[in-house]
């Protein structure tokens, strides 16, 4: 009994012999890591953004204490209020930074999937061209 071959093999030879599925294949390949790639961005969108919605309130709430505490509270307990909003915009800081971290894959995933459809474009008109060429006697 033979073993099937091998799909990419397959695959590969077939689109080597087609310039058009060949050109469909690349166009695939490009989707899929986009989508993979927004996909993760996406759930990383999300969760940070929650995180900074979190954090941004906790920042509000205690600057509101900070504004209002009373006068008879000491000076150990202002402090430790603004200790914690610094803090808290140290944490907001460092999360938006993360986030944009996250976000530049996306950004060159969607970067190289525009310059490769660029690049098909004239591939097509190319293989286009030589059609018309071979097709006129």
């Amino acid at each position: 009994m033979t073993t099937p071959p091998d799909y990419l093999a397959v695959t590969n030879y077939y689109a080597e012999s087609d310039p058009m599925r060949l050109l469909t294949l690349r166009e695939t390949d490009a989707s899929a890591r986009i989508r993979g790639s927004l996909l993760a961005a996406a759930a990383r969108i999300g969760l940070a953004s929650e995180r900074c919605i979190e954090l941004d309130e906790q920042i509000t709430q205690t600057q509101q204490q900070l504004r209002n505490a009373p006068s008879w509270l000491g000076t150990g307990e202002l402090m430790s209020l603004e200790q914690r909003v610094l803090s808290l915009q140290a944490e907001l800081a460092t999360e938006r930074r993360e986030l944009w971290k996250d976000l530049q894959p996306l950004a060159e995933a969607a970067r190289d999937a525009g310059v490769e459809r660029q690049r098909r474009g004239f591939l097509r008109e190319m293989i286009r061209g030589l059609e018309e060429v071979t097709d006129e006697p």
